[in-house]
């Protein structure tokens, strides 16, 4: 998958920054997780994919230093988020975001291959998605200043 950035998008008057979220229904969130080579979650808030252009909500003093938001061509609307090294460093960066990890149909085994242990057992997936997305939706508010 080719990730597009914006040039000057970290600058403080970045038009992404004016991106508003839409209403993120946990039950229409679509995950997906590329294994291998990336370790990567994609996270699209509805079953569609707009054009749009990444942003890294990476801050030296954050630990979302592997979460990127993507905002619509137009600068309107945040439509998606990925997650670069999401079992990699899920144990030490976020450990809450394992949550989703079945939903996202990663097996125990392959939480076990990284040494991370499951802990979701039993936990209803709206619930676990919508708890998810409302902390990258701080990860967003943190790096825009609202």
């Amino acid at each position: 998958m080719a990730v597009t950035h914006r040039v000057g998008a970290r600058s403080a008057d970045a038009p992404w920054r004016q991106a508003t979220w839409p209403d993120v229904r946990p039950q229409g969130v679509v995950l997906a997780y590329d294994r291998l080579p990336l370790d990567t979650l994609y996270v699209a808030f509805e079953d569609n994919s707009a054009p749009g252009y990444y942003i890294s909500m990476a801050d030296a003093d954050e630990p979302h230093d592997g979460l990127l938001l993507k905002v619509a061509d137009d600068d309107s609307l945040v439509i998606e988020a990925m997650i670069e090294g999401y079992l990699v460093g899920a144990h030490s960066r976020w450990p809450t975001w394992l949550a989703v990890a079945a939903a996202a149909g990663i097996s125990d085994e392959v939480l076990d291959a990284f040494g991370l242990v499951p802990g979701t057992s039993g936990l209803d997936r709206d619930v676990a998605i919508a708890a998810f997305i409302a902390e990258i939706r701080n990860a967003w508010d943190g790096a825009v200043g609202t």
